[in-house]
């Protein structure tokens, strides 16, 4: 069954600071994306297979803000169009620009030291790494994404 995501459409000004935010904290990490408002509204009226965050709970975390930019600027990059199937479609692709999200959010979150962040997105990491319909080679990226984690939340917890 395939799950929309854009139950409750966020206001456009909502996007676009969240989106301008964003983009401030990648350009800390020397990070571009080009990626607008329209797209992160397109992106969240994808299909999925599973259920999934939506628009109005992404906004509230400036880091899943950064991750589904830095998601979609890597599906732009890799020649897909924000399609309502392109996650259906091309669920490898759409999972390779998903890690490559997940390493900047949690490098942006460990450098901000938010271990609230580190600790309620290592149970989702742990859940990629085992996901079946992921490639091999994806979860073990995620695997290791998660050990490194895990070690940078240490290391928060250390220095408080």
């Amino acid at each position: 069954m395939l799950e929309g995501r854009s139950r409750h459409m966020a206001a456009r000004s909502d996007i676009e600071n969240a989106l301008q935010s964003a983009m401030l904290a990648l350009a800390k990490l020397g990070k571009t994306c080009d990626v607008s408002a329209e797209d992160i509204a397109k992106w969240f009226e994808a299909d999925t297979l599973y259920p999934d965050t939506t628009l109005d709970e992404v906004l509230k975390n400036p880091w899943l803000v950064v991750h589904e930019i830095v998601e979609i600027d890597a599906v732009k990059k890799a020649g897909l169009l924000l399609t309502k199937d392109v996650i259906t479609t091309h669920p490898d692709e759409v999972d390779r620009a998903h890690y490559e999200a997940a390493k900047i959010e949690l490098k942006i979150a460990a450098k901000n030291k938010d271990a609230a962040h580190l600790r309620d997105r290592i149970p989702d990491i742990r859940n990629w790494s085992k996901d079946p319909q992921v490639l091999p080679e994806m979860r073990a990226r995620y695997a290791r994404l998660c050990s490194e984690t895990e070690q940078a939340l240490r290391t928060i917890e250390n220095e408080e």
